[in-house]
């Protein structure tokens, strides 16, 4: 999970859990892409994601497991599809509260892990 305020503000921020949803593990505050951003990762300069623009908070969600079918959610019409068999994942509810910040975007990206044999790739 990622959070962006604006660069070089302070404030409060705090992430808590709902609905069975473990509270994130804070990583650390980022001054920098650089700081954070894994290996081969490309974020496509995506707004507000940007060294002179943001400073970022950076959390630990865990990870996505059980997996199951999973609701369409359509951000364009605001319709949610029942559960899909064709779309898999894991839900997870966040409540995000801050206090200084005059804005707060809210991002996640994630890694994968795989293991073949004694090789351990993460992308």
């Amino acid at each position: 999970l990622l959070l962006s305020v604006p660069d070089s503000t302070t404030g409060t921020i705090s992430v808590t859990g709902l609905n069975g949803a473990s509270n994130p593990s804070f990583l650390g505050m980022f001054t920098t892409i650089a700081g954070f951003e894994p290996a081969g990762a490309n974020f496509n300069n995506h707004y507000p994601m940007q060294d002179n623009v943001s400073d970022f908070h950076l959390y630990d969600i865990g990870e996505f497991f059980p997996i199951q079918p999973v609701a369409d959610y359509n951000a364009e019409t605001g319709i949610i599809l029942p559960p899909n068999p064709n779309l898999s994942g894991q839900l997870k509810e966040y409540q995000i509260e801050f206090d200084g910040f005059e804005q707060v975007h809210v991002d996640v990206f994630g890694l994968v892990t795989s293991q073949n044999g004694p090789n351990i790739r993460t992308a």
